[in-house]
């Protein structure tokens, strides 16, 4: 059949998703610890699960996501003078 890359790759959108979830957990775990040297860790994983989330997103035509927001939340731009 013709929807074997669609379905590739929505597979590696939603293992993309998960490993973004889970590398955000682990961030907040290890900055409520104060170890920073693992928080930056799993900002980098976080960061790398989402490009690939977003070439999987791509590759399925879903160009109209809605924005990522920031992983450092709301808090981030209120910071901002």
């Amino acid at each position: 059949g013709g929807g074997g890359n669609a379905s590739d790759a929505q597979q590696r959108l939603e293992a993309a998703l998960e490993d973004a979830s889970a590398a955000y957990d682990v961030a907040q775990q290890a900055l409520a610890q104060g170890d920073f040297a693992a928080y930056g860790e799993a900002q980098d994983d976080l960061l790398a699960a989402l490009q690939r989330a977003e070439a999987a997103a791509n590759e399925l035509g879903l160009d109209e996501l809605p924005a990522i927001p920031d992983v450092e939340g709301e808090s981030a731009s209120a910071a901002v003078p």
